[in-house]
């Protein structure tokens, strides 16, 4: 019976699964609880008590957020929602499914190999020397031809 009297308040509530929330706090057969924040506002399925009421968050809200329960314009108590830690959960891809042979040990031996495998040649000194070649003979053509 103790522990079905009043749950006590959890540091946060997940997002996109069914919360229930105890308020301590005792309204009248009409009055309605209210969740408020700066963006968004909304009435959560309630149900009264004597001495609580129960509050269940099914849909709402849709974001993550610090939210304020409201008796009218009297403020009863903060909640907070979060997104579902399973979304941070880290999945690594096997290597043998990417295709590769291979998995280096070391990391300056990888960097090695890597080198050795994407060597280019080192055409630029020539394009540079021939560019500057053609460049002389242009201008020499230009100045004696004229």
């Amino acid at each position: 019976i103790a522990k079905k009297s009043l749950r006590l308040p959890e540091l946060y509530y997940d997002l996109g699964i069914e919360n229930q929330v105890d308020v301590k706090s005792s309204i009248r057969n009409d009055a309605i609880l209210n969740v408020v924040n700066e963006t968004a506002q909304f009435i959560p399925l309630q149900q009264s008590f004597l001495n609580k009421v129960s509050l269940t968050f099914n849909e709402n809200p849709k974001e993550s957020g610090i939210f304020n329960i409201k008796n009218q314009e009297e403020s009863i108590q903060n909640i907070s929602f979060n997104y579902l830690r399973s979304e941070s959960e880290l999945n690594y891809v096997d290597p043998a499914d990417m295709g590769i042979e291979e998995i280096t040990d070391q990391v300056s031996t990888f960097f090695d190999e890597f080198i050795e495998e994407n060597n280019i040649q080192e055409l630029w000194k020539w394009f540079i020397t021939f560019a500057l070649l053609f460049l002389i003979v242009e201008i020499l053509l230009l100045k004696f031809l004229k």
